[in-house]
């Protein structure tokens, strides 16, 4: 393990060594805490609710965890589409939509439920179904799982152009994936 690694893993961040260019895999287990994440968020948008990112970072690892999605990948997805939870896009705060789920563009404002929790474990799901055909653990609440080639997106960068239609959206996400883990 290489200097940056073991850093890296300190820090609390598990670094997913893949053969395939170092790609990065979806599914997984990895050491991100609660506070990590929270510190993380309010870095990047000093507004936000300290009591609501933390609310929000426990159900993130208590949501992949049930399903073997890594917390760490879900939760830097939900800061690329939420902007830092500032809801600058056609998804606002009241949606409890962290994902863009539903929003296509075009002042669509997509899927609104009706918890955090319920949000979240959404988006943790339908990222399994990207990610792997295993079925989810919890009871299926992805609406649109049915839309997905199960297992067709096992890796971050695999999104791109099936999450969202931006070639660099995996790569954005990997970008704050590495900020998280130097947090």
């Amino acid at each position: 393990m290489g200097a940056l690694a073991a850093l890296l893993s300190i820090a609390g961040c598990a670094v997913q060594r893949e053969p395939r260019g170092g790609r990065e895999p979806i599914m997984g287990r990895d050491g991100v805490g609660v506070a990590q994440m929270e510190r993380f968020v309010l870095r990047h948008n000093p507004a936000a609710d300290r009591s609501q990112v933390r609310r929000l970072a426990d159900i993130y690892r208590k949501e992949c965890k049930a399903e073997g999605v890594r917390a760490s990948v879900a939760f830097c997805q939900m800061c690329l589409e939420t902007n830092f939870l500032a809801f600058t896009g056609d998804v606002s705060a009241d949606q409890n939509n962290f994902c863009g789920y539903g929003a296509t563009g075009g002042g669509r404002r997509g899927v609104r439920f009706p918890s955090l929790e319920s949000g979240v474990r959404a988006q943790v799901q339908h990222l399994k179904a990207y990610a792997t055909s295993t079925p989810t653990r919890r009871r299926c609440i992805d609406g649109r799982r049915k839309l997905v080639a199960l297992g067709s997106a096992p890796y971050v960068n695999d999104l791109s152009g099936q999450w969202a239609a931006d070639p660099s959206y995996g790569a954005k996400i990997c970008r704050l994936l590495r900020e998280l883990c130097n947090e």
